[in-house]
């Protein structure tokens, strides 16, 4: 399998790490109220390709 995003990369360490690693990458702390904050601020990013666009005066602006 070729991953291309974090959730092929997820299934691949969790195959391929002991179950022990793997949970302490996996994990949080607590309530893992950080790490589900994190995860939703993940989701909510959103990278929109620029296809076919003329790239004689390139900006590295951001929206």
């Amino acid at each position: 399998m070729e991953p291309v995003c974090v959730a092929d990369f997820e299934r691949l360490a969790e195959e391929r790490l002991e179950p022990g690693a793997f949970g302490y990458y996996a994990g949080g702390a607590g309530d893992e109220l950080a790490l589900a904050g994190n995860v939703e601020a993940w989701r909510r990013l959103l990278l929109r390709p620029r296809v076919l666009v003329d790239v004689s005066d390139v900006s590295t602006a951001t929206t």
